[in-house]
Parts: structure tokens; C-alpha cells; sequence
């Protein structure tokens, strides 16, 4: 295309600057200087300081300059938008994305009394790169949580994290009167898997499993003081279940 000179087919060329194959993005860019082609200036300006694969840069700075050398010198002021979106690297981590949402499902049961009855807990919340903000509902032992969570060392599909909340809970006794815990523990987030920035996921990439350790005491409940000497022991809570995630 760059060498048939065809002015229909630049924007067609400035697409293709956002090829997931570097060699594609260099061709690219190497066609639309023969082309001089002016309106595609500050996308190869920014593709040539913001691209990680070098043979990209050097075409994209290369076609600036035979478009054009002032507006070469000119652009490095306006490149600070970026229109172009480069490929990652094949084996590079994915760039951070920004808020999300999650909805989670899993059952829990207590390490340290394993004679209890398995409950089951859903729950929702929104997600950054570092940090979470959930609020779930177990049953049938009816409770009410809220946890928040710092992502430690996050990775695209492998995370661990600290968690520190609380719990309001109805035990599944006569009485049925309120307790409020506190809780606290960590755990281990396992996907999803390979939906990159720029790319809508595909429906199983937007699926992750987790497993989460936490101890559990009461600091406040209602009920009579002969009781409170069991309410107010440890308690050590295992939740295991899956997700999904959805990004902007």
C-alpha cells in the first residue's frame, strides 16, 4: 500500500500501527513515510517513543522525519496522549487496568471445628490493581460481611492478598441474637487468564478461583454473659469458591 502511494488508504496504515505483530507495525510505519503521509504524524511519533520492540521505534521516528523533519521536532510536544496502544511483548505482564467489578460465590466451614455445619457465602464488590472493596451475605446461618483487601505482589492470573473485615452475624440457636466479629487473614486469587488491555475477554477469561484463610473472634454480641465465653473464642473460617470479573 505504501508503495502503490494511495491516499485512500492511510487510515487503513494507521490502524494497523496498533497490530498485535511488530513486524506488521513496522511496515507500517515504514510505509506511511513513502507515503507522506502528514495526519498520520503524531501516531508514528508516539509509536516512536512508546513501542517496546526497537525496530518499531526506528521506522516510526524514520517516517516522521521523511514526512516531515519540523514536525518531527514540533510533535515531541504533543505526544503526550497517546493514541496508539502498542502489543505487549509476548511473556510481558499486562499493563494494570483500572476499576472493576466482581461477584464471587463459595462455601465455608471452620478449620477448627469440623463438626459445624458448611455454609455458603455470594457476595460483590469493586476491584483496583492494589486494593478491593467486598460486601457479601452467608447462609443459612444468616451474616452480613465486609471485607477489605490489599493484592500483594499482584500478577496477571496469580495473586495474593491480605484481608481485613467484619462479620454481623445470627447464630443458628434459640435465641438468634446478633454478634459482631472481626476478621482478618489472607488468601489466594487464581486467574483469569490472558484478557489483555484493548481486547474484549473471552467468556472463560473472565472466570477466577480463590481459596481464603481467616480468623475470626467476636468483640460484640447480646447475649446472656454465661454464653459469651464460647462467642467470644476464635474461630478460623476456610472459604473456597469461584468468580468473575468484568472491566470497563
Amino acid at each position: 500500500m505504501g508503495e502503490a502511494g494511495d491516499a485512500s488508504r492511510v487510515e487503513q496504515l494507521i490502524d494497523l500501527l496498533r497490530d498485535e505483530s511488530s513486524q506488521v507495525r513496522a511496515e507500517a510505519a515504514r510505509a506511511l513515510g513513502r507515503m507522506r503521509a502528514a495526519q498520520a504524524v503524531r501516531d508514528l511519533m508516539v509509536l516512536a517513543q512508546t513501542d517496546e520492540q526497537a525496530e518499531v521505534r526506528e521506522a516510526a521516528a524514520a517516517a516522521v522525519r521523511q514526512i516531515d523533519v519540523q514536525r518531527f521536532v514540533r510533535a515531541l510536544a504533543t505526544a503526550d496522549l497517546p493514541p496508539v496502544r502498542p502489543a505487549p511483548a509476548v511473556g510481558a505482564e499486562a499493563p494494570a487496568r483500572g476499576r472493576g467489578v466482581f461477584v464471587l460465590g463459595g462455601v465455608m466451614f471452620n478449620a477448627l471445628r469440623a463438626g459445624e455445619a458448611i455454609d455458603g457465602m455470594a457476595a460483590g464488590g469493586l476491584r483496583w490493581r492494589y486494593v478491593e472493596a467486598q460486601l457479601g451475605l452467608g447462609f443459612p446461618a444468616l451474616a452480613l460481611v465486609g471485607q477489605a483487601r490489599v493484592n500483594v505482589l499482584p500478577h496477571p492470573w496469580l495473586v495474593p492478598y491480605l484481608t481485613l473485615g467484619f462479620a454481623i452475624s445470627y447464630n443458628n440457636n434459640t435465641e438468634r441474637l446478633p454478634a459482631v466479629s472481626l476478621v482478618a487473614g489472607g488468601g489466594l486469587r487464581v486467574g483469569p487468564w490472558g484478557a489483555g488491555p484493548g481486547r474484549a475477554p473471552r467468556a472463560l477469561e473472565r472466570f477466577f478461583g480463590f481459596v481464603e484463610v481467616v480468623a475470626s473472634r467476636v468483640l460484640l454480641q447480646t447475649r446472656p454473659a454465661a454464653a459469651r465465653v464460647e462467642e467470644r473464642s476464635i474461630s478460623l473460617p476456610i472459604l473456597v469458591g469461584v468468580g468473575a470479573e468484568f472491566w470497563p
